[in-house]
C-alpha cells in the first residue's frame, strides 16, 4: 500500500507519467493494467487526466514468449540491431557455446568471435543492420573454446518498445 501511494504521489506531482499498479475487479480478482496520466485543466482548475489499459493479454503474451525463448531447444539470442549487442540469450545458447549469460549480454558477435569466418561475420552484420530476415542459412560458428559448430541461422526482426531488435536462432547441425 505504501509503495502504491508513493507511485500515485509521484504521478500527481508530475514525476511519473505511467505506472503498473494492478486494479481489483468487482469480483475481487486483481488484474494488470498500465495507467498513463497527464496534467491538464478541467473547469478552470488543475486536474490529472488518466487512461488505464488492461494489459492481461499483453502480459500473458510476454510470459509465453519468455517461456518459449528460455525453454527452446535452439540456441537463441535477442540482439539490438543498432549496436548489434546481445540483449538476451537463452540457456541453450550459453551452454552450447560455453558462456555465462553475463558474459554474452552487451557483447556483439564480433566481440565474442562467434562466426568462424570474417565473411560470415560481415554478412550477419549487414543482415542485422539492414533489418533483413534470414531463413535457415548454413554457417559455421565457434564456441568459446574454439570448437566449430555448423548451424542453420535464422534472423527475424521485432520491435521491443522503441528498440529495434533481431531474434537470432541457431540449430546445431554439426553431426
Amino acid at each position: 500500500a505504501a509503495e502504491t501511494q508513493a507511485i500515485v504521489d509521484a504521478m500527481a506531482a508530475g514525476r511519473e507519467q505511467s505506472c503498473h499498479i494492478p486494479l481489483r475487479h468487482k469480483n475481487g480478482m486483481l488484474f494488470p493494467v498500465l495507467t498513463h496520466v497527464c496534467k491538464g485543466v478541467w473547469n478552470g482548475k488543475p486536474a490529472l487526466f488518466g487512461v488505464t489499459q488492461d494489459i492481461t493479454l499483453l502480459q500473458f503474451s510476454e510470459e509465453k514468449f519468455s517461456q518459449a525463448f528460455e525453454n527452446n531447444a535452439l540456441m537463441m539470442a535477442i540482439v539490438d540491431t543498432a549496436t548489434q549487442a546481445h540483449i538476451d540469450s537463452n540457456e541453450v545458447f550459453c551452454r552450447t557455446l560455453g558462456y555465462q549469460k553475463a558474459e554474452v549480454i552487451g557483447k556483439t558477435p564480433y566481440e565474442l568471435s562467434l562466426f568462424d569466418s570474417e565473411a560470415d561475420m560481415r554478412f550477419a552484420a549487414r543482415v542485422l543492420g539492414e533489418h533483413q530476415a534470414l531463413n535457415n542459412v548454413e554457417t559455421v560458428i565457434r564456441a568459446r573454446g574454439g570448437e566449430r559448430l555448423s548451424v542453420l541461422l535464422h534472423i527475424s526482426h521485432v520491435h521491443i518498445g522503441m528498440l529495434s531488435c533481431a531474434i537470432v536462432s541457431m540449430l546445431d547441425i554439426t553431426e
